[in-house]
C-alpha cells in the first residue's frame, strides 16, 4: 500500500535511527492507525540492516481485541512484541517474581478492604450506617483505583483535589482517617501479591510502577516503543510505558486527543498533551478520515473546526436523517433497525429501554459492557442491603434509595455527576425489573436477569446496543444516535474537562458510521437544510481555531425571530437540561450572528 505524505512523514522518522526523539501522531477517526503501525512494522522488519529486531519492540494496544487484529494484520512474527498494556504488565511482573502464573481477583483489594475495621460485616447495622456517611465501601474502593490510576500522592490535599476532580461522595472532613486505611490497604495487596502471587487487574502495572522494577539487574528495555490510544492513558500508565524505555528507545503515541472520553474512569483528561509536552516529542497528525462518508464530515466540520478531520477523496457522500423512535422497529420501514446495526446512547437507562422494547419485538439485540453490567448489578445488591427490602417491593425501595442519595449528594459540592450518573443506573434498574416483574422472584435472579441483557460484539446475528464511551473503536454502515437532544450533556458545575469530554462524545458519535446515520429525536446542533450545503471545511486543516464569546443580546428578539421547529425544540432543552443548554443554544446563535 501506498503511504500518504501523512504517513510518509512518519515512517521517515522512524527510519532515521540517529534520531532518538519521541512522536505523537494526532490520528483523526477512521484514519488507519494499524495501517500505520503495519507500515511501522514493515520499516522494522525490512529496512532496519538489523539495527533494531522484532523482538526488541513493544507494541501496546487497548484490548485483547485490538491485540489479534493486529497480529493478523503485522503477522505471526510479531506476535510476541504486541500486547495490552496490562498483558505487558503481567509479563513483567511474573518475570520479577517469578511465580508460573497469579490468581486475578478482580475484587482482591474489596475483599481486603472488608477486612479494615471500618467495613467489616460482623459489626452492628448502625455503625456501618453510620459509617457510610464518612465513606461506603464502594466509593472507599472507587477511590483506591482512582489513587492507583493517577498515582495521587498520599497527602491531604491532594486527595482533597482528587475527590473534587471525580466528584466522590467523600466527606472530606475525615482525609487522615482515609489516607491510614489507604496506606494499610496498599501494603496489604503488595504483601499478598509478593506472598501469594494474587493480584488484580491494576496491580499488573502499579506494583511494577511501585516496586520500581525496571531498575531490577538485567531488566530488558524496548528499543521501539509503540503506543495506540494514547490519548486515554492513565498517569500510572504512561509512567509504565515510560519505564520499559531508555533513553536511546525510540517512542511513538498514536492517538485522537478529541476522542479523550475516559477521564471519569482514571485516564489523563489532558493525556495526549502532556505526552508531547513531556517528552518534547514531534507531532504528526494523520487527518484523512477512510470511514466515514462526507456529509457526516462535514457535520464534525461544522461543530468542531478545531479537530482536523478531512474525508477520503473517494469518500461517498452517505445519509444523515432524523427520525422518530417508532421507526427502529416499524415493520417494512426502510429506517429499520436491522441485524448487524450499532445502535448508541449517552445515557445507559435510553440504551436499556430500547434494548428491552427490541427483545420484547423479537428483534435480536445485544447489550455490550461487562463494567457497565456489573455497576448495574453491585447497585441493585445495595439497594437491597440498605432497605432490606423485598422483591415486589424494588420499585419503592430503589426510589427511596434514590432520594436518600440524592439529599446526602446535594449537601456536598460538585456532586451533579454522580448523581446525574446514579439517577441513569436507577432509572435503568427500574425499566428491566418492570419488564421482567413476572419472571424473577429475588435480587439474585433479577441480578441473573441483568447478566442475560449482556452480550458482545462480537455477534454479528444481532444489534449492537452501546454507550458512546464503549463503542469508540466500533463501526457499522448504519448508526443510530438515540436521543441526540442528551448530547452534549451539560450540567450545573460542570468541570471544564468535563465538558469538553461530554463534546468529545459527540464526535465519537458522529464518526462510527460508514454509510447512514440516524439521529432518532431532535439535535439541537443537526440543521438538515444547512448540513445539504457544500461545506468548504474539507479543504483544509483547521488548527488553533478559538472560539470568541459573544454577548448573548436580547433574548427576546430571538424567539420572537425563531421558526416553529427552533422554538420546540427549545422547550424540549429547557424541560431536559434545566437551561444550561439553552444558554449554549443562544450564544451559538448569536456568534452566528
Amino acid at each position: 500500500m501506498q503511504p500518504s505524505v501523512y504517513q510518509q512523514s512518519v515512517i521517515e522518522w522512524l527510519r532515521n535511527n540517529q534520531d532518538v526523539s519521541d512522536a505523537v501522531v494526532n490520528s483523526v477517526a477512521g484514519s488507519g492507525k494499524s495501517t500505520l503501525l503495519k507500515m511501522c512494522a514493515d520499516v522494522i522488519s525490512h529496512e532496519n540492516d538489523g539495527a533494531v529486531s522484532v523482538r526488541d519492540c513493544v507494541v501496546l494496544v487497548f484490548n485483547k481485541k485490538n491485540k489479534e487484529a493486529l497480529v493478523r494484520k503485522l503477522g505471526a512474527k510479531w506476535q510476541y512484541s504486541i500486547y495490552t498494556t496490562h498483558s505487558k504488565g503481567y509479563r513483567i511482573l511474573k518475570q520479577y517474581l517469578g511465580f508460573p502464573q497469579f490468581e486475578v481477583r478482580t475484587l482482591k483489594y474489596r475483599e481486603l478492604a472488608q477486612e479494615i475495621d471500618w467495613f467489616r460485616n460482623d459489626r452492628p447495622r448502625n455503625e456501618i450506617i453510620a459509617q457510610q456517611k464518612i465513606v461506603s465501601l464502594n466509593e472507599f474502593i472507587k477511590l483506591f483505583e482512582l489513587i492507583r490510576l493517577t498515582l495521587c500522592p498520599l497527602n491531604p490535599v491532594s486527595l482533597s483535589d482528587l475527590i473534587e476532580h471525580y466528584s466522590l461522595d467523600i466527606n472530606r472532613l475525615y482525609l487522615d482517617e482515609i489516607i491510614h486505611r489507604v496506606a494499610h490497604l496498599m501494603e496489604a495487596g503488595q504483601q499478598l501479591a509478593f506472598n501469594s502471587g494474587i493480584i488484580d487487574h491494576t496491580d499488573m502495572l502499579w506494583l511494577s510502577v511501585q516496586w520500581k522494577i525496571n531498575q531490577a539487574p538485567n531488566f530488558s528495555f524496548a528499543k521501539r516503543v509503540f503506543v495506540d490510544e494514547a490519548q486515554d492513558m492513565s498517569n500510572l500508565q504512561l509512567e509504565f510505558v515510560l519505564a520499559i524505555a531508555d533513553a536511546r528507545s525510540k517512542m511513538l503515541f498514536v492517538g485522537d486527543p478529541s476522542q479523550s472520553i475516559n477521564g471519569f474512569c482514571g485516564a489523563d483528561a489532558n493525556s495526549f498533551e502532556n505526552i508531547k509536552s513531556r517528552l518534547s516529542a514531534k507531532e504528526f497528525t494523520l487527518p484523512t478520515c477512510y470511514r466515514c462518508p462526507k456529509s457526516h464530515i462535514s457535520l464534525i466540520n461544522r461543530l468542531y473546526p478545531e479537530i482536523p478531520i478531512i474525508a477520503n477523496d473517494g469518500a461517498e457522500n452517505g445519509t444523515i436523517k432524523v427520525i422518530e423512535d417508532d421507526k427502529l422497529w416499524a415493520t417494512g420501514g426502510e429506517n429499520r433497525v436491522e441485524v448487524g446495526d450499532l445502535v448508541v446512547a449517552r445515557r445507559t437507562s435510553t440504551l436499556v429501554d430500547t434494548h428491552l422494547e427490541l427483545i420484547s419485538r423479537g428483534i435480536p439485540s445485544s447489550l455490550v459492557g461487562s463494567s457497565l453490567c456489573n455497576e448495574l448489578i453491585e447497585l441493585v445488591r445495595e439497594i437491597f442491603w440498605q432497605n432490606e427490602a423485598q422483591y415486589t417491593k424494588f420499585r419503592e425501595f430503589a426510589q427511596q434509595y434514590l432520594k436518600t442519595k440524592e439529599a446526602a449528594l446535594a449537601k456536598k459540592d460538585n456532586c451533579s455527576t454522580a448523581l446525574i450518573h446514579l439517577q441513569d443506573l436507577i432509572k435503568a434498574l427500574i425499566s428491566i425489573y418492570a419488564h421482567y416483574s413476572s419472571c424473577y422472584r429475588s435480587c439474585e435472579e433479577l441480578c441473573q436477569g441483568i447478566r442475560a441483557l449482556f452480550g458482545t460484539e462480537d455477534n454479528a446475528d444481532t444489534v449492537i446496543l452501546s454507550t458512546i464511551h464503549r463503542a469508540k473503536g466500533m463501526e457499522a454502515e448504519k448508526v443510530y444516535i438515540l436521543e441526540p437532544i442528551d448530547l452534549p450533556l451539560l450540567w450545573e458545575n460542570q468541570q471544564p474537562w468535563q465538558e469538553q469530554q461530554e463534546h468529545n462524545l459527540v464526535y465519537v458519535a458522529l464518526s462510527r458510521s460508514t454509510r447512514s446515520l440516524y439521529l432518532v429525536g431532535d439535535a439541537v446542533w443537526f440543521d438538515h437544510q444547512l448540513e445539504t450545503q457544500p461545506s468548504s471545511s474539507n479543504s483544509k486543516i483547521v488548527k488553533n481555531h478559538e472560539k470568541n464569546a459573544t454577548p448573548l443580546g436580547s433574548i427576546e428578539a430571538f424567539i420572537s425571530g425563531a421558526q416553529d421547529n427552533e422554538l420546540e425544540k427549545i422547550a424540549k432543552l429547557i424541560e431536559h437540561e434545566q437551561g444550561k443548554r439553552i444558554a449554549t443554544k443562544f450564544h451559538n446563535e448569536f456568534s452566528k450572528n
